[in-house]
């Protein structure tokens, strides 16, 4: 699940996340933690909008939001840092979050049951 927000500011942030999460099936989109950063400084939007929590990691502590951390880092194998990316690039872009999202992880075999979930298990 990816959306390009067409800028930098709260509003434009808020507005492509809405996008995003409004499509997932009631219950799916529980909670969000964001970034410490002014793109974020509207997250109350997606808590009433749409009875997601919101939560912030402290700063400095990027171990906070693993999963996260672990998608960039694949996401930046296809497009590395200060790669411009833009709207029109939209197709290219679900299609990168596919591929990621699809290739098998590589999870010990003894690991309990949970682990091997995809939303926090990646290659």
């Amino acid at each position: 699940m990816a959306r390009i927000s067409p800028g930098k500011t709260a509003r434009e942030s808020v507005g492509a996340r809405f996008l995003m999460f409004s499509t997932l099936p009631a219950g799916a989109g529980t909670g969000i933690t964001h970034d410490n950063t002014t793109e974020s400084a509207r997250h109350t939007e997606l808590r009433e909008r749409l009875g997601m929590a919101t939560y912030f990691a402290d700063p400095y502590s990027s171990y906070q939001r693993g999963g996260n951390e672990n998608r960039n880092g694949a996401i930046r194998r296809h497009l590395p840092k200060r790669t411009r990316i833009d709207p029109s690039m939209a197709d290219e872009i679900q299609a990168i979050v596919d591929e990621i999202t699809t290739v098998p992880c590589a999870c010990s075999a003894t690991a309990p049951r949970p682990r091997h979930s995809p939303t926090n298990c990646y290659h």
